[in-house]
């Protein structure tokens, strides 16, 4: 029973207060690959409609003018066709991706949950069921209701059964199914039924289509995003398949409409809701009469009605349900057909009575997607019949004057083609999709959708029937196996053979083509401008290909498994999800892009002037190109080989000298290196009245492709590199500022490639790396600026989950190789701690200390609340320049346990010398990778500053939350912090130009040891076990004794792991 909380509001508040971001590494990577291609998309569309429509434009004045010098009858009648037929074919913001969010805790809304059924399997059924009922969420706070549109006793007994162990699980019919109102009327039924259940209707309704098995974290998942917002009335999961054959042949899976399509229309708040997998807010649902019923696609009605009634629809991009597609070829055009009169059939809901509510631009938009989706079946229909009557008449399919006018026609076709394919690679890329130029256009089942668009327009005027429901989770295969029985049931009960018409009559065209062009004296020229004209054969190459989908599919029919071996099932329980096999996207991707293609659609491009000797140039081009396409994937790994190409020459024990030259006259030698890590912080050190970083812009192979230049002044003095994050940054805005997520393999990656990079001469470079960064309220506070001794990489450790520790554990982290949180790491990887130069250090401070600090009032605010912790008083204080160290970790952390624990960390990594206080993600790998260049003499490493600006705090005030201090609390350090990377930072660089002569130029001596804690620059290491090359800077032998060395370490940190 759903429980009803007088106090419903206060749930709601409490609910949204336990929001969190789902923090998965794999999840964020893949966003972010998605979200590049995806917002490059809007771009290449442009390019594509107007490289089409230049194309369509010269083509057009070619064909009059060739109309004006005489071409008449046949030749311009098919002249006129195939351009006709080619601008109906011509294609033709960006997307939004809503973060991941879990709503955690107990204190959660209820919610009606419905599982449509009309016929389908039991097990289908009580699969879906069982999944539904067990969900992480509180089991008082909904409950699962089969909708049953079959009346089947056998059902009822069986879900009653059910749910007499559960407890959660109801059953309920509205009796004999009517011929309309199918599904929408099944779900209204829903609605009705619960308000007679004890409690009466849930805050929240969710419906699942019979199949769609629903991941556990389903409802935790989607209702974060109705909470946050009470605008928004829907959130909708895409619609995943866990049964596709290999290859897809009949492109079921609809990736690009699950990851291309609904994130671009979730960008401009006209996301559709798909039909399965979507919770919906109980009052917005009742606002609009409930389900449409004048539609059977009622998903996409309903989206039109809620969003004209003021909601929104957000398309959440987890996969978060997983179902069936239809594993016979009957079946699936069963849908299509479905579909079809289900779009037209919107249309006309949108102009219904209930639809009062929405305005004329409103229902013209509802009409867009009937009247464009008709449009193109019309247009294809007739294409089916024009195509094979244009070969046929075994004219020329192209006009023109003079052959520069045609070479121009087809260098405008190849612009179009080339930018058509962007889009596809685009689209595809973005839906995790790999691409193929092979039944892409999914146009097998025109014939079909034509005949239902036939049958509706009759329906209209004679007032009958349009298709019915027919559901997608039924898996029986048709009972013929022989070849004769498939033969008759595909191509004369299922009429495949307007498909088998369509092939021979495209077949009998190419070939009269063919022997049209053997009569004349050129023959190649003769068919490139009939059957092979590129515009033509790229249409009827794929109608070809597609009509002979189902030919193919009846005649030789795809392996499927069976669904028991797709499932990963819970003996106990008998509850099954599917398992990794099912739900591989390798699973269920088209075929791999084949190169053959391209160069057969691109590959006649010239006039028909062109000799056999073209042809053989053009032919061994070609074959240069297919070598340079067949390597492409290997440019991104040449480049990251360059970026650390530190690596191979340490291998290879090359010289520096032999690495790069550093003598040119064009070298850059910069005197000040600003390292910036996100774009931000890049950007205050633009448009200063110091100088100007922006007169000279170096690209340099090996950076970031976000970032791929150094900046600098005209003179070179001072550059400047932003090293980017992984992939693409992200900032996601807070109330406080930004969350900066990054990781340390992008910033180690440009830094070497910078160091190795023979455009500069780094010698007697002072670098300087300015980024924001969290405080611990001990030492400073908000806007505070802080340089660094130590870098500490506080997170290299074992890591135990906090409430699984031993009871004489502090912490769950664990330094590698010991075993207690108080153990010095007996396992050394070499970037643990870093040193840098402590009396440049003091120098860069003094420069510092002449900075007037920026401040915020929201910053002076929020600090006030540490003062009442003794403790914490340096954190209650204004901004000032403070010398203590920053700890390193991936993990961006938050809390007093966490930062109490790298605290510690910092102490014992530094033999009890390092003062922690600013959190960072990237220091360790910039050092690293500037001491691997100091090892070549191709760095100075006593030449390195580490500033860090306080943006917000590491842990929360007394009686604050760790989650609040994260994400909700205004900290207002973000700008401040930014500021005075400036103010401070600006100082520390004029001081060093200034002083050029008389200070820096030589060098800044280190009173104290420099580098990291192998001792690898030479010198004894003040932290640590010591020195592994006995106090002597790293040379090949030295090498390979320490490797001897750690390898004896590691066998024995196993040997003592090992149980007698």
């Amino acid at each position: 029973m759903v429980s009803k909380d007088a106090s419903k509001d206060s749930i709601m508040d409490k609910a949204t207060a336990n929001i969190i971001p789902l923090d998965d590494p794999q999840e964020k990577r893949q966003a972010q690959v998605q979200m590049k291609f995806m917002n490059r998309i809007p771009k290449a569309a442009l390019a594509t409609i107007l490289s089409s429509w230049l194309y369509f434009a010269y083509s057009l004045k070619s064909l009059l003018d060739a109309q004006a010098g005489g071409l008449s009858g046949t030749p311009l009648k098919v002249a006129w066709l195939a351009l006709a037929m080619q601008l109906g074919h011509a294609t033709m913001g960006k997307a939004k991706r809503q973060p991941a969010l879990r709503l955690t805790g107990d204190q959660c809304p209820s919610v009606d949950v419905f599982i449509t059924y009309c016929g389908e399997e039991l097990d289908v059924l009580l699969d879906t069921v069982r999944a539904a009922a067990i969900s992480d969420y509180p089991k008082n706070k909904f409950r699962i209701i089969v909708l049953d549109d079959s009346v089947s006793a056998r059902i009822k007994v069986e879900i009653e059964k059910l749910g007499s162990q559960l407890e959660n699980v109801f059953y309920s019919t509205r009796g004999s199914r009517p011929k309309t109102h199918t599904k929408a009327g099944n779900i209204n039924h829903g609605l009705k039924y619960v308000t007679t259940l004890p409690g009466g209707a849930s805050d929240y309704a969710a419906v699942f289509d019979v199949d769609m098995i629903p991941s556990p974290q389903w409802l935790r998942a989607l209702l974060p995003h109705l909470l946050r917002n009470p605008k928004v009335a829907m959130a909708q999961a895409p619609q995943r398949h866990y049964n596709l054959p290999d290859h897809d042949p009949l492109n079921q899976s609809m990736h690009i409409l699950f990851d291309v399509i609904e994130p671009s229309k979730n960008a401009t708040n006209s996301s559709w809701c798909c039909g399965s997998g979507f919770v919906v807010r109980r009052d917005a649902l009742d606002g609009i009469g409930g389900v449409p019923e004048e539609s059977i696609n009622e998903d996409i009605l309903t989206s039109f009605y809620l969003t004209a009634a003021g909601w929104r629809i957000e398309y959440i991009p987890e996969d978060l349900q997983w179902g069936l597609i239809p594993q016979s070829i009957r079946k699936h055009l069963k849908l299509q057909m479905r579909m079809c009169a289900g779009i037209i059939s919107t249309a006309a809901g949108a102009w219904s009575p209930r639809a009062r509510m929405m305005t004329t631009g409103e229902k013209y938009g509802a009409l867009f997607p009937a009247v464009a989706f008709s449009v193109a079946v019309l247009i294809n229909t007739a294409c089916f019949i024009a195509i094979p009557w244009l070969l046929l008449t075994g004219a020329p399919l192209v006009a023109y004057s003079t052959p520069p006018q045609l070479r121009n026609i087809s260098v405008l076709f190849l612009l179009k083609l080339v930018a058509t394919f962007s889009y596809d690679f685009l689209a595809t890329k973005a839906a995790n999709y790999k691409l193929s130029l092979t039944s892409n256009s999914n146009s097998w089942p025109i014939p079909f959708q034509f005949w239902t668009m036939v049958r509706f327009a009759l329906s209209v005027v004679t007032g009958g029937g349009v298709p019915l429901f027919a559901p997608s989770g039924l898996t029986d295969i048709p009972a013929a196996t022989s070849l004769a029985g498939r033969i008759k049931v595909a191509f004369w009960d299922d009429g495949f053979v307007v498909h088998v018409a369509i092939v021979v009559s495209l077949l009998a065209g190419i070939l009269n083509s063919v022997l049209a062009s053997a009569s004349t004296t050129t023959l190649w020229q003769a068919l490139f401008l009939r059957a092979f004209w590129p515009p033509v054969f790229m249409i009827w190459s794929t109608y070809l290909e597609d009509c002979s989908i189902p030919i193919s599919y009846a005649l030789n029919p795809p392996n499927t498994m069976d669904r028991s071996t797709l499932l990963d099932r819970d003996p106990k329980t008998q509850v099954a999800y599917p398992n990794s096999y099912a739900k591989d996207p390798a699973n269920d991707l088209c075929t791999e892009m084949e190169l053959s293609k391209i160069l057969q659609a691109t590959r006649v491009i010239k006039p028909p002037d062109f000799t056999e000797a073209d042809r053989k140039d053009q032919s061994a081009e070609e074959e240069q190109v297919a070598l340079r396409s067949s390597n492409m994937q290997s440019i991104a790994t040449a480049f990251r080989a360059l970026a650390l190409g530190y690596l191979i020459t340490t291998a290879a024990g090359t010289p520096a000298s032999k690495l790069v030259s550093r003598n040119h006259p064009h070298v850059v030698k910069p005197k000040v290196f600003l390292i910036d890590m996100f774009p931000p912080e890049g950007d205050v050190w633009y448009n200063i009245p110091e100088f100007n970083l922006l007169e000279r812009n170096i690209t340099v192979p090996g950076f970031s492709p976000l970032f791929p230049d150094a900046h600098c002044t005209k003179d070179g003095s001072v550059c400047q590199v932003v090293t980017g994050e992984s992939g693409a940054y992200r900032l996601i805005r807070q109330y406080f500022g930004y969350l900066i997520l990054q990781v340390e393999i992008n910033v180690a990656s440009t830094i070497t490639a910078l160091t190795f990079s023979p455009l500069f001469d780094l010698r007697k470079t002072y670098f300087m790396i300015a980024g924001i960064a969290g405080i611990s309220p001990k030492v400073a506070t908000l806007g505070s600026v802080t340089f660094a001794r130590y870098a500490i990489q506080v997170a290299l450790q074992y890591e135990f989950d906090a409430r699984e520790i031993p009871e004489n554990f502090t912490t769950g982290y664990v330094p590698l190789g010991s075993f207690g949180p108080t153990q010095y790491p007996k396992s050394i990887y070499g970037t643990e701690v870093f040193e840098v130069n402590d009396a440049l250090r003091q120098l860069a401070i003094g420069f510092a200390k002449t900075a007037t600090l920026n401040d915020s009032s929201a910053a002076m605010a929020y600090r006030a609340n540490y003062a009442s912790t003794s403790a914490y008083k340096a954190g209650s204080q204004p901004p000032s320049v403070v010398a203590c160290d920053v700890a390193t970790s991936d993990v961006y952390y938050s809390g007093t346990l966490l930062s109490e624990a790298f605290e510690n960390t910092t102490k014992l990594f530094t033999n009890g010398t390092g003062e922690y206080c600013t959190t960072a993600q990237e220091d360790n790998a910039t050092l690293e990778a500037l001491l691997r260049g100091a090892i070549y003499n191709l760095t100075d490493f006593s030449r390195i500053i580490v500033l860090r600006t306080a943006s917000d705090f590491d842990r929360p005030y007394a009686g604050e939350a760790s989650t609040v201090n994260l994400f909700y609390a205004n900290q207002g350090g973000f700008e401040p912090a930014l500021q005075n990377i400036y103010l401070a930072g600006v100082k520390v660089v004029e001081g060093i130009l200034q002083n050029w002569e008389s200070t820096f130029k030589k060098g800044v001596k280190p009173n104290n040891y420099i580098g990291d804690i192998f001792g690898s620059l030479g010198g004894a290491p003040d932290f640590g076990p010591g020195s592994e090359f006995n106090n002597n800077p790293v040379t090949p032998s030295s090498r390979k004794r320490v490797r001897s060395v750690m390898a004896k370490r590691a066998m024995a940190g196993m040997e003592a792991r090992t149980p007698e």
